[in-house]
Formats: C-alpha cells, structure tokens, sequence
C-alpha cells in the first residue's frame, strides 16, 4: 500500500510542478489507486498478514 501512496503523492507532485496533464501520468496515477485499493481488500490483507505462531521460530508449533 505505501508504494501505491508513494505512486500517488509522486503523480501528483509532478502535475503541480508541471502544469500539465500527460497520458502517462493518468496511467500511472490510476496504477497507485489500483494498487491502493486491492492492498485494503479483506482477502489480500488476511493472505499477507503475519501469523504469530511463525514470527520467533519460522515454523509452525
């Protein structure tokens, strides 16, 4: 999600420092949403959180 956030704020820094829309930067605006948005879905967070049982040791009890 902070790279999707990171996309984002970089996009739209270029666009106040440009004052100019460019296709690309719309591509590449609407990538950092996307990737924002399926890193906040429910089944992506629960596949990628850290199960406690596997934090010390590395395999499971």
């Amino acid at each position: 999600m902070a790279l999707g956030l990171g996309q984002i704020i970089w996009i739209v820094t270029q666009i106040l420092m440009l004052r100019e829309l460019n296709v690309v930067q719309v591509l590449y605006g609407s990538l950092g949403v996307l990737i924002v948005v399926l890193a906040c879905l429910p089944g992506v967070r629960q596949y990628f959180a850290l199960r406690p049982d596997l934090l010390l040791s590395g395999r499971p009890r």
